[in-house]
C-alpha cells in the first residue's frame, strides 16, 4: 500500500522532529503542503529533516492534482505521478466536510479504469478504511488528521504499517 502522509498546512512547535521520528518508524512518503508558507519557511523545515530522509520528501505544487470528481481524476492523471481523489470519507481535520462518493460509485469507477494504482484516497483515512480504500481500487491513501490529531503520531502510524 502506498501511504503518503500530508503535513498540516500550518507549522508547528517541534514538526521536525515529529517528522524526523516518523520516518525512523517507517514512513514513506511525506507530502509537504503548507499553502501560506513561502518557499524559505518550507526550506527551512526541510533542513531540520535528517538528509537521508529528504529523498521521501514530496513538495506540493501544480503538477499534483486534488481532484474532487471523478472527471477531473480522468482529465488529470495521465499527467501525474499520483492524484489525490477526496473527500472518499468523512473527513477527520475538516468539520462537516462529507464523504462525496458512494462505495458503488468508488467501485463502477475502479471497473470503469477511473479509480487505479495512481489515484490516491484522501479523506476521512484511518486504519480500519484504508484497507477499504484498497478494496475500491485506489493506489494507496493519504493520511492528515488521523495521524497529526492523535496523542502519538508515531504510534498512530504504525497501525498503518502492519
Amino acid at each position: 500500500m502506498k501511504l503518503i502522509l500530508l503535513t498540516k498546512p500550518e507549522f508547528f512547535c517541534g514538526e521536525a522532529e515529529i517528522i524526523n521520528r516518523l520516518f525512523r518508524h517507517g514512513l514513506p512518503t511525506l507530502h509537504l503542503r503548507k499553502p501560506q508558507a513561502t518557499a524559505e519557511e518550507k526550506n527551512a523545515l526541510i533542513a531540520q529533516i535528517e538528509p537521508c530522509f529528504r529523498n521521501r520528501i514530496v513538495m506540493h505544487n501544480h503538477a499534483l492534482h486534488s481532484c474532487h470528481t471523478l472527471e477531473e481524476v480522468s482529465r488529470n492523471k495521465q499527467h501525474s505521478d499520483y492524484v489525490f481523489l477526496s473527500p472518499i470519507f468523512d473527513s477527520i481535520s475538516k468539520q462537516g466536510y462529507r464523504a462525496a462518493f458512494t462505495e458503488q460509485t468508488l467501485r463502477q469507477a475502479h471497473t470503469a479504469g477511473i479509480i487505479d494504482g495512481h489515484v490516491i484516497a484522501l479523506g476521512g483515512i484511518t486504519p480500519a478504511n484504508a484497507r477499504k480504500a484498497l478494496s475500491l481500487g485506489f493506489g494507496g491513501v493519504a493520511v492528515l488528521g488521523d495521524i497529526w490529531q492523535s496523542n502519538d503520531p508515531v504510534a498512530r502510524l504504525g497501525e498503518y504499517l502492519v
